[in-house]
């Protein structure tokens, strides 16, 4: 039930990226350091991946990251699927975004959650930019509440 949840979801969020008008495509290398705030609390090694993120328009973006551990202080090496929205001020160098998604721990337990945050991309020039966010993730079958305090990207926009 929970991957057919899942993936009926991921169609909804994805859908419009289809449309034959989109304005740009981005794509990132992302290194996360996640927190846990609930017991055990602490944190939890770091996560590497990448990104892609479908601008629909100058401030409507629907995304995908894909996550694994690279340090782990639990030895669980989890692997991260999360699909989301990300709204953005419309600016050319600085752009404030606000993010919503749904991370999905594809081993470990496979379990899924709600993820919000904001942050800030920096288009260093055409093209190329940097991207800082914090976002705050609750994980249903475990109830854990985890802080991503450093979520850092290296974007290439197309």
């Amino acid at each position: 039930m929970k991957k057919l949840f899942l993936m009926i979801l991921a169609g909804l969020i994805l859908a419009p990226a289809m449309r034959a008008d989109a304005k740009s495509l981005q794509l990132g290398a992302d290194i996360v350091v996640p927190y846990r705030t609930d017991s055990p609390s602490g944190r939890l090694g770091t996560l590497g991946g990448a990104h892609g993120e479908l601008f629909l328009s100058d401030s409507a973006a629907v995304n995908l990251t894909t996550l694994f551990g690279i340090e782990d202080t639990a030895g669980n090496e989890p692997v991260y699927f999360i699909p989301g929205l990300s709204l953005y001020l419309p600016s050319p160098i600085f752009k404030p975004f606000l993010q919503a998604s749904v991370p999905v721990l594809l081993n470990n337990g496979q379990d899924v959650g709600i993820q919000g945050g904001g942050g800030l991309l920096w288009n260093i020039i055409a093209g190329l930019g940097l991207k800082y966010q914090v976002d705050v993730a609750y994980y249903f079958d475990t109830e854990a509440t985890i802080i991503n305090w450093v979520h850092a990207s290296a974007v290439f926009t197309f």
